[in-house]
């Protein structure tokens, strides 16, 4: 049985959304549905690079040792996928 609860939240400038909800809900899995509010600037679509410098999408993957780092890095990764396949030029 499908059941809708509208509930109150905030999400965080770390992008954290907490909410608790009442007791009755059961434990387990969930599926949230999230509405913005329509008040603030709407999202801005990514059409030209100026544009995805400054979407924050830039440096997302920053903390991630598994990716090249230098363009000679990223030749060798590159030619591995080629040669190989994902799998192998990934280790996964």
């Amino acid at each position: 049985m499908s059941r809708t609860l509208t509930l109150q939240g905030e999400v965080r400038a770390d992008h954290v959304l907490t909410v608790l909800v009442p007791d009755e809900v059961p434990v387990g899995p969930t599926e949230i549905t999230l509405k913005i509010d329509g008040s603030e600037e709407p999202i801005k679509m990514i059409r030209t690079f100026g544009d995805l410098l400054e979407s924050g999408f830039v440096g997302m993957f920053a903390d991630r040792d598994d990716l090249p780092r230098s363009k000679e890095e990223f030749s060798a990764w590159r030619k591995r996928l080629w040669e190989d396949g994902p799998d192998d030029a990934t280790g996964h």
